[in-house]
């Protein structure tokens, strides 16, 4: 399965960081909104933070890769949800969410 945009989302089934170069397409871009934590006795709190993709290997044949912590936050996170609800429910024929009510002005 080889893929041009790369979502990493969160809850996958096998340890942090364990999404694999060979998943991806060389050149693709990779969004990892994916966060956990991993075992790091070199650190203060004894543990890092780390996405759903391995960083190193991945960062090697994706053309961009957004950190963990620090790439995406909260409103990237939400817009991308959105459009993925969007997309689902093209789809399936259903109309897309608008983005917000357009109430007239009453100024």
């Amino acid at each position: 399965m080889l893929w041009r945009l790369v979502f990493a989302a969160a809850a996958l089934p096998s340890p942090p960081s364990a999404q694999p170069r060979e998943w991806l397409k060389p050149g693709c871009v990779v969004i990892d909104v994916g966060i956990n934590d991993k075992e790091d006795k070199t650190k203060k709190r004894g543990y890092r933070m780390v996405g759903d993709c391995d960083f190193e290997s991945c960062s090697k044949v994706a053309s961009a890769i957004t950190p963990v912590p620090g790439g995406v936050g909260p409103m990237t996170i939400a817009m991308l949800m959105k459009n993925t609800v969007n997309l689902a429910r093209h789809s399936v024929g259903l109309p897309r969410l608008a983005l917000r009510d357009r109430k007239p002005s009453t100024a």
